[in-house]
């Protein structure tokens, strides 16, 4: 259970905090917790009750609240640091990856969530590097997120939906349909989400069904979907995928012949990019555009302008 987790997660800080101040764990716990009860909260057993947190914070010279405050700037700290990495794995960006690898310690990693991505991103650079091949890659990742157990829960991590939406991009995943089943449940409030990120998650679960959608040919639902997702961005104030779900809908509508719907998803894709104000990017989605219309974005829109 969540709070469990976070329990151990706390525990676990309050461990590290007692080898750098250089007690013993028998002497950081006597007079407060038996040994034994203190491992018990450092696997994750038992939740540590709040009158044991402010015993131990005590006992290294710090004010409770103060230990709170330092335990989450460090999972933000640490969440934002993986967070990188792991964009710059997807982007196939493996230098600035091994930027980022350098400023992360595995052993040190505080929440469990941001030990997932970590190793899930580790996996991902493997498969990308071709040293693993997909069917091995998809078999350990659904060893890393207990795959078998994902179907008897009715809430999930932001970090457990982002890693098994992801198992839809691959051909030789053969179960998508129980994938798509959880994201329907989690974008319907069927299911819920336990920890944060919920808005680029369930945008991001909003791209991924798309995305699916379209190479299934269903190009209806690919607009529907498009459609609500840039609606609940416009509600959250939020541009994440932005680009992606307009360029969805231009492809959409260009095999469903719809040219007038075409251009104008073209024109706000464009607009997109540059307010966004990436060359990479613009350079980026005008190679995919070119595939399809055998023009560039920038030549497409000054086409459709006059």
């Amino acid at each position: 259970m969540e709070y469990l987790s976070y329990s151990k997660e706390l525990s676990l800080f309050f461990e590290k905090l007692r080898i750098l101040r250089g007690f013993s764990q028998e002497s950081f716990t006597s007079e407060i917790i038996s040994l034994r009860q203190y491992r018990r909260y450092l696997s994750g057993e038992y939740q540590i009750p709040q009158s044991v947190i402010n015993l131990l914070s005590k006992r290294l010279g710090l004010r409770p609240e103060h230990l709170i405050l330092e335990f989450e700037s460090k999972r933000i700290q640490e969440a934002n640091t993986l967070n990188n990495f792991h964009n710059a794995i997807v982007n196939k960006d493996f230098k600035k990856a091994d930027e980022y690898e350098k400023n992360i310690i595995k052993d040190n990693i505080i929440d469990a969530n941001n030990l997932l991505i970590y190793e899930y991103s580790i996996l991902l650079r493997k498969y990308y590097m071709n040293l693993i091949s997909e069917p091995t890659f998809i078999d350990d990742v659904k060893e890393l997120i207990s795959y078998s157990t994902l179907f008897n829960k009715n809430a999930y991590s932001s970090t457990e939906l982002i890693i098994v939406s992801s198992l839809l991009s691959f051909s030789s995943f053969k179960e998508k349909d129980k994938i798509i089943t959880i994201i329907k449940g989690f974008l319907s409030h069927k299911t819920y989400l336990l920890s944060g990120q919920n808005e680029k998650t369930l945008l991001l679960c909003y791209y991924r069904l798309a995305d699916y959608a379209g190479l299934n040919g269903n190009f209806s639902e690919v607009i529907t979907l498009c459609n609500e997702a840039i609606n609940y961005g416009k509600q959250v104030k939020s541009n994440y995928l932005l680009a992606d779900f307009f360029y969805y809908k231009a492809l959409a509508y260009h095999f469903l012949d719809d040219p007038s719907h075409t251009n104008d998803s073209l024109l706000k894709l464009f607009y997109t990019l540059k307010i966004e104000d990436n060359n990479k990017k613009i350079t980026y989605y005008s190679d995919l555009i070119k595939n399809y219309f055998n023009d560039d974005l920038i030549t497409l829109v000054s086409k459709i302008d006059k």
